[in-house]
């Protein structure tokens, strides 16, 4: 008796692995785009409390503006800059967000593209804008657009 595989067992097999790949490559491709979808709602709500944070705390100080003027001092564009940290002596987060350029474009990473008006990629060709109105303090995107809806 003949010990070794067979010509249909080594095609049996490679079928069975292809099978198997071709299901579990398109999950795990979805299951990073949906890692970096949470990743990005969670440093929107963590922008958002901040700015309620320092609202709440200059409504205590009594100050004049309520609302922070900027929600850094990074420059536009530049990447490995600290972003929503806050400006002059209004403090935001603890822990910044680094920035990356758009020369670049990563996923999950922030672009400050003016001076309150940030944007991230969800994907290699989808970003989307957020703009900080100092004036009511809301930090937020454009809700006409479906990938704003998904965030928020």
């Amino acid at each position: 008796m003949n010990k070794s595989m067979t010509i249909i067992e080594i095609i049996f097999v490679i079928l069975l692995i292809s099978i198997i790949t071709s299901y579990v490559i398109p999950k795990l491709f979805t299951h990073f785009e949906d890692t970096t979808i949470i990743k990005i709602k969670s440093d929107i709500n963590l922008i958002r409390d901040s700015i309620s944070y320092n609202k709440n705390q200059n409504i205590l100080l009594n100050k004049d503006q309520i609302y922070i003027k900027y929600l850094d001092n990074a420059p536009i564009n530049i990447a490995n800059k600290q972003l929503f940290v806050g400006y002059e002596n209004e403090k935001l987060l603890k822990y910044p967000i680094i920035s990356t350029s758009t020369n670049s474009n990563e996923v999950g990473k922030w672009i400050k593209t003016s001076q309150n008006i940030y944007k991230i990629f969800i994907n290699k060709t989808n970003f989307i804008e957020f703009a900080y109105n100092n004036e009511d303090g809301i930090f937020d995107c454009d809700y006409k657009r479906d990938l704003c809806l998904e965030l928020n």
